[in-house]
């Protein structure tokens, strides 16, 4: 079985943090930049924003910084406190620990959950524009607990 020692396993739940969330955010980019060539007939959380401008690569700078922000918040907040649960079970974890003990056994719960939501979003076709805005969101709320998760001392 494929051992780890607890700091070991805490880089790499770390870095899964970091690589998923940039994917995410590059994903989301790519969604926005794609709604903001459409028609605003296809964006309707654009369209909905055309009462602040005209420029549809304004509205798609909003919406981007407008999540980036919001995951800014979400990251600090609600996953920053995931990554000091995270610290506090990686201590307590004997050396070396099995690859299996990454996460506790709930957050294999909740991992399975949020990426059942995400190809919920596939499959109702979620609109770019809104689909952008929240893989951004994500996106930067986990870079921003990865990064936190990972220059815990200890």
């Amino acid at each position: 079985m494929l051992s780890f020692s607890p700091r070991t396993l805490r880089r790499l739940s770390a870095s899964l943090w970091l690589v998923v969330g940039s994917t995410l955010f590059s994903v989301g980019l790519r969604l926005i930049s794609r709604s903001v060539q459409a028609e605003f007939t296809e964006t309707p959380f654009m369209s909905a924003l055309s009462l602040i401008s005209d420029s549809k690569l304004m509205l798609g700078m909003l919406v981007g910084a407008t999540g980036v922000l919001i995951g800014c918040f979400k990251g600090h907040f609600a996953l920053g406190k995931s990554a000091d649960r995270l610290h506090v079970y990686y201590t307590t974890l004997p050396n070396p620990s099995p690859i299996y003990r990454l996460y506790p056994l709930p957050y294999y719960a909740l991992l399975a959950v949020m990426m059942s939501l995400g190809m919920l979003l596939n499959f109702l076709q979620t609109p770019s524009d809104i689909r952008g805005f929240i893989d951004i969101t994500i996106g930067v709320a986990l870079l921003v607990g990865g990064y936190r998760l990972w220059t815990m001392k200890g």
